[in-house]
């Protein structure tokens, strides 16, 4: 569970212990990109069978964001002073509208992680 500042009218973040932001990342690799960790081992093995050696930290490096960020098809990134907002789009509905992932947070990685990572709970279905 990620602690946010505020969750109105949309999902404010700073910066969380490291737990946390290994949590988020761990998470995302499982649930969004599909990667499998096997027991015991130092790598990733991909739906497509393919080795991944290296960490992938998109919460802290950029290169590994912008790779997330390309895997949605409805995601958008906005700057305003210093904050940046992610936001994904499902494009459902619930009884209150379109479901809508909305982040703002002091880095560019971090906004378009944690709305990748609020995402996960719909695209686990």
């Amino acid at each position: 569970m990620v602690k946010y500042k505020e969750t109105h009218p949309h999902l404010v973040y700073e910066e969380g212990s490291i737990e946390e932001i290994e949590m988020i990342e761990e998470e995302i690799i499982r649930h969004i990109l599909k990667w499998e960790k096997p027991e015991g081992k130092e790598f990733y093995k991909t739906p497509h069978g393919q080795y991944v050696f290296s960490s992938f930290q998109p919460m802290r490096k950029h290169s590994d964001a912008m790779y997330l960020f390309s895997k949605f098809n409805h995601i958008e990134l906005e700057k305003e002073d210093n904050k940046y907002y992610a936001c994904i789009y499902t494009s459902e509905s619930d009884e209150s509208g379109e479901l809508i992932f909305f982040v703002e947070s002091t880095k560019i990685e971090t906004a378009i992680s944690l709305a990748a990572y609020e995402s996960i709970k719909y695209y686990k279905k």
